[in-house]
């Protein structure tokens, strides 16, 4: 594990202050020791983030998204408050493309204004939706000649990596949220031909780690 300097020590302890002293405030404590990597002597984010805020590996990385969402939108977008993002809305802009993050936001926000309603997390769906629709109905511009511009060293593999990491993300967390599921099933003991099928998918499950 890596050695954190005495001043990162200092940083990360008051930010661990922070996000106990206000939960409303969490995900940025959170998101703020992830990308400064203050947790190197403990391990991972998600060891301590349940060591210091008692929750969970899931909810860690939700808080991460919900974050680095509303720090998309503050630097980004001319019409969206990120006060008024509620994680239901993160979860639904995490399923966008990157670069269409704000566009899709803005759209939803838009036509929420235009009918007097709240920006909601439904509304932002159907909007991606009716987005992503659009896009696969355009069609393909004529082939052009190579441009002589090259794409910046690393820019490719930037959006690649980001692009992965999200999708990599939102299946652990369906992932996590069904071995949750199956295992509550163990509950049920009066069903158990059920209960015996559930648990040997978790057991295969596991067997993949």
């Amino acid at each position: 594990m890596n050695k954190l300097t005495t001043e990162q020590q200092t940083e990360l302890a008051d930010l661990i202050q922070q996000g106990k002293a206000h939960y409303s405030g969490l995900a940025r404590v959170v998101n703020e020791i992830y990308t400064k990597k203050l947790f190197a002597e403990v391990g991972t984010i998600d060891q301590l983030c349940k060591a210091e805020f008692g929750i969970s590996h899931t909810r860690t990385y939700q808080l991460i998204e919900f974050a680095e969402i509303v720090g998309q939108v503050e630097s980004q977008s001319t019409i969206v408050d990120s006060s008024e993002l509620k994680e239901s809305h993160t979860r639904e802009l995490a399923k966008v493309p990157d670069d269409k993050t704000i566009e899709v936001l803005e759209a939803a926000k838009k036509t929420a204004d235009a009918e007097e309603l709240p920006l909601t997390a439904k509304l932002i769906r159907t909007t991606a939706a009716e987005f992503l629709q659009k896009s696969e109905q355009t069609e393909p511009e004529p082939e052009q000649e190579p441009q002589a511009t090259e794409p910046k060293p690393g820019e490719a593999d930037a959006q690649r990596f980001r692009t992965q990491r999200k999708l990599a993300t939102n299946y652990f967390s369906s992932g996590v949220r069904a071995l949750d599921d199956l295992n509550h099933i163990r509950a049920f003991a009066d069903h158990s031909e059920i209960v015996a099928d559930a648990l040997e998918i978790v057991k295969r499950l596991e067997a993949l780690n």
